[in-house]
């Protein structure tokens, strides 16, 4: 009883601790993103000492935009879903220091209760 608190409560900072580690590599491929756009913001003429008709280059543009969008989108959501999860352990703290504690209380009441018996 009081290790199954405590397993619970760790296996909820292993969900955690993998949920941060997914928005940081989201936020990594958000800044390849923003680069991707900034540089075909900035050269949108020659690459290589080719000039790509305007048609590619916009598509491009477009698509390297809505890609860097729906990045966004995904760490915003692992942000307010890491952040919930802290919110939340903040809120459960005191129960979760109380929990294996009330449990270990329960089990040495119950085995004095038993000895009690044989008396």
């Amino acid at each position: 009883e009081v290790f199954d608190a405590i397993q619970a409560q760790l296996a909820i900072h292993d969900r955690l601790r993998e949920q941060y580690r997914e928005r940081q590599r989201w936020q990594e491929e958000l800044e390849e993103c923003r680069r991707e756009v900034a540089a075909l913001r900035k050269a949108p003429g020659p690459v290589a000492g080719r000039i790509f008709p305007a048609k590619f280059v916009n598509n491009r543009s477009e698509a390297a935009e809505n890609r860097m969008q729906e990045t966004q989108a995904k760490v915003a959501a692992l942000d307010v879903e890491v952040l919930s999860r802290l919110l939340q352990l903040r809120d459960t703290q005191r129960e979760v220091v109380c929990r294996p504690l009330a449990a270990l209380c329960r089990i040495r009441s119950e085995f004095f209760a038993s000895l009690s018996a044989h008396w």
